[in-house]
């Protein structure tokens, strides 16, 4: 990541991330919204053109390729046992298991999991606590602005979409105000 950072860095895009209003986002976050969820000149992620020209060791392309693979969405904390969280996705209902760094049931995440090796871990995140019509609430809303399904569960490929990334993370500080934002 820090390789991929570095080469990124001199090139143009991270003033956009930060010029749509996402300065209270967690660093991390605003840092993968711009590396995997803006579309570059080329048509593809940062990440994506980097992967095109880097030379990588095996494990380095794997992670790479799980990161690429991996989207920003909402997240909500169904469970906690043994150490775990589950995590289900709110537009795509599909379901991760990370390890529970201070997380709470019924906490909601604007989030980046990525499923690496041995499981899944929360790459980047801001977070809130809401009771469940709230987070209804908030999905459908996101769900109208975007032209998303709101009683079927949104194609993955659908939340990769070039500006998805973005477009969850401003809909999320819209949403709140920057006292009610956690951090991660």
């Amino acid at each position: 990541l820090e390789q991929m950072v570095r080469w990124a860095e001199p090139r143009p895009g991270m003033e956009r991330v930060h010029d749509e209003g996402m300065a209270i986002l967690s660093p991390a976050l605003c840092e993968r919204t711009y590396l995997f969820g803006l579309p570059w000149p080329s048509g593809r992620s940062a990440a994506e053109d980097f992967r095109a020209i880097a030379e990588l060791d095996d494990d380095q392309r794997a992670w790479l390729d799980a990161a690429i693979a991996a989207w920003t969405s909402y997240w909500v904390v169904t469970s906690i046992a043994d150490g775990l969280a589950t995590l289900r996705d709110m537009f795509t209902r599909e379901i991760r298991v990370v390890p529970d760094d201070g997380l709470l049931v019924g906490m909601v995440l604007c989030a980046r999991v990525v499923t690496f090796t041995e499981g899944a871990y929360i790459d980047a995140s801001d977070s809130m606590t809401m009771d469940r019509k709230q987070a209804a609430d908030l999905r459908f809303a996101f769900a109208d602005l975007m032209d998303l399904p709101k009683a079927k569960p949104v194609k993955p490929e659908a939340m990769r979409a070039p500006r998805m990334a973005l477009e969850l993370a401003v809909f999320w500080q819209e949403q709140f105000d920057d006292e009610m934002l956690v951090e991660l």
